[in-house]
This record gives C-alpha cells, sequence and structure tokens, in this order.
C-alpha cells in the first residue's frame, strides 16, 4: 500500500508513492498575495513546526548533527522521501529540457544555479538525462486548472523508498501574464520540491512556502539548505 500526496489528499494503491505539489500564480500586483496549496494531510489539517529553534553554522561540508531535524514545515517528517545518496558525494539530479521551451528552460538553469548553493546537492539541467541517472522530467501545459501554475510529482520504491523519478509541470497559459520572477520563482519552488524538500515552509514571504507575495524572493534561504543538509548531509 502506498499513499499519493497532493492537493485533493487522494489515496493510491500502486507501485511506486507519488508526491504531488502545487503552486498558485506568484506574480500580482503591489501587495497582493497569493495562496498557495499547501500539503496539511500528515497534520490533521493543521501546520506543525519541529526542528531545534537555532541553526548550527554552515560548515561549507554536507555534515550535520546527528540531532538536527528538519525545520519550519507544514506537515511531518516521516512523509519525506529523498534521492538515493552515496556516502561523501553529492546527491545529482538532472532536470530533461527536451519538452519545455527555451523561456523556462533558462529559468530551470537559474533556479539549478540557486540550488547548487547547497553543498549537498547537484542539479543538472539537460536537454535529456543520462540512463540510470536521478531525472526529473519538465513538461509544459496549457491547461488552465483552478490557479495552479506549477506542480512536481516525485515516485518512490516501493522496497526502499527512495525517489526513483519525477515530473515538473509548468502550466505555461497561468504564468502568460507574469513578471520573470514570478517565473523563476514559480520554477525555482517546484524544483526544490522535486530535489527532497516535499513540504512548504510556515514562513512567509520565503521561496518554499505556501503563500507567495509579488516580492517573494527566488533565492533558497539558510532554512532551505540547512533542510537540505538534514536530508542528505553525513551524521557528525
Amino acid at each position: 500500500m502506498v499513499t499519493t500526496v497532493g492537493i485533493l489528499l487522494q489515496s493510491s494503491f500502486a507501485a511506486t508513492n507519488s508526491v504531488s505539489v502545487e503552486t498558485e500564480n506568484a506574480t500580482l500586483s503591489a501587495g497582493g498575495k497569493a495562496a498557495l496549496v499547501s500539503d496539511v494531510g500528515a497534520s490533521g489539517g493543521s501546520a506543525i513546526q519541529f526542528g531545534a529553534a537555532e541553526l548550527p553554522v554552515d560548515t561549507g561540508t554536507c555534515e550535520v548533527p546527528t540531532a538536527q531535524q528538519l525545520q519550519d514545515l507544514d506537515r511531518d517528517a516521516s512523509e519525506i522521501n529523498t534521492w538515493p545518496k552515496v556516502a561523501n558525494e553529492k546527491v545529482a539530479v538532472y532536470f530533461e529540457t527536451s519538452q519545455i521551451d527555451a523561456e523556462f528552460t533558462g529559468y530551470m538553469e537559474q533556479g539549478a544555479e540557486l540550488w547548487n548553493e547547497s553543498p549537498c546537492v547537484s542539479l543538472r539541467v539537460v536537454p535529456s538525462c543520462p540512463a540510470g541517472a536521478n531525472c526529473v522530467t519538465a513538461t509544459m501545459s496549457d491547461e488552465i486548472s483552478g490557479n495552479t501554475v506549477g506542480r512536481c510529482t516525485l515516485s518512490r520504491s516501493s522496497s526502499t523508498g527512495s525517489i526513483t523519478n519525477g515530473t515538473i509541470i509548468i502550466f505555461s497559459e497561468r504564468l502568460a501574464n507574469s513578471s520573470s520572477n514570478g517565473k523563476l520563482v514559480t520554477t525555482t519552488h517546484e524544483m526544490g520540491h522535486c530535489i527532497g524538500l516535499m513540504a512548504h515552509r510556515l514562513t512567509e514571504r520565503v521561496l518554499m512556502s505556501p503563500t507567495s507575495y509579488n516580492d517573494t524572493p527566488a533565492t533558497p534561504d539558510a532554512i532551505d539548505f540547512q533542510n537540505l543538509l538534514v536530508l542528505y548531509g553525513e551524521k557528525i
């Protein structure tokens, strides 16, 4: 038995576990805001916060104190999955762009540069994923489905629990009138989900929060990078 976690929190019985995370249009008039879909199923409909009150100093290596926990997330850590990791190596995740246009390929390349500030992950934007690689396929859709502008869906192994592959859908019609920053925020946000940051943040006005304002930064913050350390770091 496996569970699909998404906007409607529907269950699915299949060989893999798919985690869908959706966002809403992030580019509004000055002072405006858009509510992004927040997965609160694991907490019974209420947000929860867990982890240490203060972050340890980032050493610049993919190492983390054993006691350090994920922080500022809207659901329990038991719902979090990761790509397979080789000890003492960065986790490489490829993003295949053959099915998206040049504009969003550019945003994906910018998003990869931003996430690659982490010492734990290496995002590589390529026309086609190498055989056997950790691969996320990017696609585009003209569908207008509510306020959804992007979605990351991840599948995991039923035996190991590790992520096996993923898909990002960019709903281009919903983003047609968005600013460049809005498009970059959406793309970088979904890439964050697809490298393992599946839960939204509780803090507002940050990249991975469930509510996006017009001035939301496209850059991951210290807690995003610290959460990647907890997910992929060697314990010390």
